[in-house]
């Protein structure tokens, strides 16, 4: 799998776990085909997430000491078996977990 399809995998796969609620087969669920502006709610927040991550520094930290939380608006944490990760992109955290196949879950620091 490539870098961009295994992306996609994980995004899919953090939505199902922030979103346990909804019950979603694939990233393309509950979109008219037939109108060229329909979209859900997936894919509207995976462009965000896309949109911020081209937007903000996307760099990646084992510590929050090496970051300025007081001029930043969002935070994540990426826990995976034996690291841990901070970031202000969920882009960034979900591309270290490019062909891990542990438990992982990122959670919403700020």
């Amino acid at each position: 799998m490539d870098k961009i399809e295994n992306l996609v995998n994980k995004y899919f796969e953090y939505y199902k776990k922030i979103h346990p609620d909804k019950v979603i087969k694939n990233m393309f669920d509950d979109i008219n085909y037939d109108d060229p502006t329909s979209t859900n709610h997936i894919l509207e927040m995976f462009y965000e997430a896309l949109h911020l991550h081209k937007n903000i520094n996307n760099d990646v930290y084992e510590t929050i000491e090496d970051i300025d939380i007081d001029n930043i608006d969002d935070l994540y944490l990426l826990e995976m078996k034996d690291k841990k990760y901070i970031s202000q992109s969920i882009i960034s955290l979900l591309y270290i977990l490019d062909n891990y196949s542990g438990e992982w879950t990122i959670i919403n620091l700020k």
